[in-house]
This record gives C-alpha cells, structure tokens and sequence, in this order.
C-alpha cells in the first residue's frame, strides 16, 4: 500500500468516526416538566414532572399546593432524588380548585415556577378522542408536534384490521393527533 493510499484511508476512517460521535450526540425536545397530578385510592394527590436534561445534576424541588390565593409547600425539606411526592391532604373536599406547581432549586436559588395542573379525579387522564366509524385505535407515540413544550399524542387508527400473514383488504388506516386536552 502506498502513502497516499494509506493517507486516504487514514482519512476515510477519522471521517467517519467524527460523523458518528456527531451523530450520536443527543437530540431533545426543550420539553416543559410535564406537571401531573392524580388521585391515589386514598384520595390523595400523587403529583408528579419531568426531570430535564437541562437540569443540573444538584437540582432538588420544592412542590407548592394552591387553592384559591392560599399557597402552602408540600416539602419541607427540597426533593432531591424524586420527581414526584404525595399530598397527604385528601383532595375531594377542594378539588375543583385545587392546582400544583413546582419550582426546581439550582445552586440554592428558586427557579421560574412551572406551569400548574389541577387534579385529575380518575388516577389517570382521560384524553377525547374522536373515532370514526368503523375504526379503533390501535398504537400511539408521543412528541411535541407544535414546539409548545408539551407532549402530543399521535394516534393510529385502523379499519378493518388484519395480520399481514392472512389475506385480504384493509382499511385505510388514520393518524391523527392530540393534545392532552384532546384538542
């Protein structure tokens, strides 16, 4: 092999090790916390957000309840290894009213509060869909289709729907997307 065979190769290989580092760097959506909060079957609010890449490997929380103009801290002390904690106050008598919101701490400073989030009476939420007829929803992603810093559903509806392996037609299959509102 002569010099500049080798040069050439020599130059081939570091390409396309640089092209791979480079690819393999992480790609994230700037994503909000993603406040929830749910009822517990001693009803009881589970509240629970997003860890973000962003954040500092120290970062610790501080979770706030407010009802009406009354704010009062859930933690007395900052969460440090959690992204999520039980309100011990059951929920049925204010729920209507009743919002979280949690500040992240950085290097002992607060930071901007996060979006607030009622409380969700079933332990889950429920997302309206609308269903065409004669079709069923079948798998879904998520992603933040609208740069909002909030995650979309993307549904998969299908007609007729058959295994590959069997024969004959099926149904156009649909996809359509939803906020967690179902909008």
């Amino acid at each position: 092999m002569n010099c500049a065979t080798k040069a050439w190769v020599f130059a081939v290989a570091l390409h396309t090790i640089c092209v791979s580092c480079h690819a393999a760097e992480r790609q994230s959506e700037p994503l909000g916390r993603g406040l929830i909060a749910v009822t517990n079957n001693d009803g009881q609010a589970v509240v629970s957000w997003r860890l973000l890449p962003t954040d500092p490997a120290d970062v610790s929380f501080l979770v706030y309840c407010a009802v009406g103009d009354q704010v009062r801290q859930l933690n007395r002390e900052p969460l440090t290894h959690a992204t999520w904690i039980v309100d011990q106050e059951p929920v049925e008598a204010d729920r209507p009213s009743r919002e979280y919101f949690v500040r992240a701490l950085a290097a002992g400073n607060e930071l901007p509060a996060s979006e607030r989030t009622a409380v969700s009476p079933q332990g889950f939420l429920e997302i309206p869909i609308d269903l065409l007829e004669g079709y069923l929803p079948g798998d879904a992603s998520v992603g933040d289709l609208n740069g909002d810093g909030q995650l979309e559903i993307v549904l998969h509806q299908t007609s007729r729907g058959r295994d590959n392996s069997f024969a004959g037609i099926t149904g156009e299959p649909i996809l359509d997307a939803y906020t967690l509102s179902g909008r």
